[in-house]
């Protein structure tokens, strides 16, 4: 098992062409997950889940997310500190920006 730091995208993604991923700014950090791999953290982060009487919407409101499940664009971050975003079908290894 793994330890996965989750981040939801504040913003509605539609094009992930143009994607960044700047901690704090355009995600925010939500939890951290237990799973064997991308494949099982994002199962564990469906709202039905991680939240099924709703014990995930103050944690989202707080982080100024609208959503409860993990979906297209939010980020996962491994233990070795490499960040993988969602995609629409898979995950692609992606960078920390700094600003």
């Amino acid at each position: 098992m793994m330890i996965y730091k989750v981040f939801y995208s504040r913003f509605l993604l539609r094009d992930l062409h143009n994607f960044r991923f700047v901690p704090g700014r355009t995600h925010a950090f939500i939890v951290e997950v237990e799973a064997d791999n991308l494949g099982e953290a994002y199962t564990r982060m469906q709202g039905l889940n991680w939240s099924p009487r709703g014990e995930a919407r103050p944690i989202t409101r707080r982080a100024g997310v609208s959503h409860t499940s993990m979906s297209v664009g939010d980020v996962l971050v491994d233990h070795r500190g490499q960040a993988w975003v969602c995609m629409d079908v898979g995950w692609q290894a992606i960078q920390h920006d700094d600003d």
